[in-house]
């Protein structure tokens, strides 16, 4: 085996070290790279697709493809025929263009299709489970939907379909070869095909300039981004000056639209650790507080009886603790069983969260993308930081504004007194200035973003 391509960046407090392995991307701490993970990483390549596309096609070369496959459509449409349009996704948690391919299915000019893929990040076992229990709750909603694998009775993956080959268009799940199926932005635009992107968190971080700087994003052929901020940062830190980027508004956020708040007496706040625990597989942004707050979580739903909290972990969190030394299945199980014991706490895993956050009055939370999210509701957050050099280290110039408009939290002492104070006694002073930031600058095109895509893509394909 050999290690090609490595090239180092900083960010922040951060140095990152980018290893090319057989034209895949592993991105981790240099002094974190250890015989242990280089075999774990290639445990994980040999679920890949054998015949997966190489990422030999140059910048003038992809734009003459996706000038081809605009022609093709074209002449598609003049026939009488419609466009189709592939969407994969592989987490119902990470859906983003959810409400793009609801509209799309109103549009008679589209042929929509949705293929559940595999997400081979967290290894064999957790790739089965995960991609059924992700069809069966898609499945429900859409029966359309369908698997991109067969399996065989051993329950392994025995066969890749190559269910974009016949697509128009392409909507993929998120930037990173590792976390779908074989068929990357190369393999569409070798085959006709338009790549389309819609981040499936909403980008506000120093880490996610590695997104930016990435070969997939920069060879979609067009990512629509959420705000004029992030367009910014991509200009900066991506590889073509965000010249695939069109602001649109974050469509993901739309059907937030159609859930009403209802004013009640008792207040419901959400509880929202995120992933990236101490020695977990994004350490590198390293957001979560979660290990150092996780018995107050269990003491705060006693000490506010009459509040009702959500407890909605990143779908990954406690995936990366059971392979924690000091964790293990035997403890999170211990954990989530004294939780979802408590009379007034419910536990939420589903793909939609959409609806948790419209009748929330709070949220206490350390995640990325909820970090932005949740400011489309304009109620408070509480947000956990280690330390106050987080927000230079760490955030975007978005999400240090963000960071702005919420109360930080760096003690257990900062929680409660958001609880106490902005939560029961309604002292709210940041009231105000988080309402017309978020109207300003956060709810771009809001509820009509995808919408505004389907516009887009009409304007350069019909034109």
């Amino acid at each position: 085996m050999t290690i090609a391509d490595i090239v180092t960046t900083h960010i922040g407090d951060l140095t990152i070290t980018k290893y090319r392995l057989f034209g895949y991307t592993l991105l981790c701490h240099t002094k974190d790279i250890k015989k242990q993970e280089i075999k774990i990483f290639c445990f994980k390549l040999k679920f890949k697709h054998s015949n997966r596309a190489k990422n030999v096609i140059n910048k003038d070369a992809l734009a003459d493809e996706y000038q081809n496959a605009i022609l093709k459509i074209r002449q598609k449409i003049n026939n009488g025929n419609k466009v189709r349009v592939i969407f994969l996704v592989n987490m119902a948690s990470m859906f983003p263009a959810e409400n793009l391919m609801r509209e799309m299915l109103k549009d008679n000019i589209f042929d929509v299709k949705l293929y559940i893929i595999p997400d081979i990040r967290f290894g064999k076992k957790d790739m089965v489970t995960s991609i059924e229990a992700t069809y069966y709750e898609l499945s429900k909603k859409y029966d359309f939907a369908k698997m991109a694998v067969k399996f065989d009775r051993n329950r392994e993956i025995s066969e890749w379909d190559d269910v974009v080959n016949n697509a128009d268009i392409v909507c993929y799940p998120s930037p990173y070869d590792l976390s779908y199926s074989p068929y990357n932005p190369y393999y569409a635009a070798k085959n006709g095909i338009l790549s389309i992107h819609i981040d499936y968190g909403f980008l506000r971080s120093k880490y996610d300039r590695l997104i930016y700087q990435s070969d997939n994003y920069n060879n979609f052929w067009k990512v629509f981004i959420e705000t004029e901020l992030n367009r910014e940062e991509y200009y900066n830190y991506g590889q073509c000056k965000a010249s695939n980027a069109i602001v649109t508004g974050y469509a993901k956020m739309d059907s937030l639209a159609q859930y009403k708040h209802i004013n009640t007496s008792k207040k419901t706040i959400i509880i929202a650790p995120h992933h990236s625990v101490e020695g977990g597989t994004n350490h590198i942004l390293a957001l979560s507080n979660f290990e150092a707050y996780a018995d107050l979580f269990l003491k705060i739903p006693e000490m506010y009886p009459d509040i009702d909290f959500v407890f909605r972990p990143h779908p990954v969190l406690f995936k990366i603790l059971r392979r924690k030394k000091h964790w293990g299945d035997k403890r999170v199980e211990e954990y989530l069983n004294k939780m979802t014991s408590l009379r007034n706490v419910t536990y939420s895993t589903a793909g939609d969260y959409l609806e948790i956050f419209a009748k929330s009055d709070g949220i206490i939370q350390d995640c990325g993308s909820y970090l932005v999210e949740y400011f489309y509701t304009k109620k408070p957050c509480c947000y956990m930081l280690k330390s106050p050099s987080d927000i230079e280290n760490k955030f975007s110039g978005l999400g240090k504004q963000c960071l702005d408009n919420c109360y930080i939290a760096y003690n257990q002492e900062d929680i409660l007194d958001f609880l106490n104070n902005v939560i029961v006694k309604g002292i709210d002073p940041k009231k105000r200035e988080r309402e017309q930031f978020a109207e300003e600058q956060v709810m771009i095109n809001y509820p009509h973003a995808s919408a505004k895509i389907i516009s887009e893509i009409k304007n350069i394909v019909l034109k």
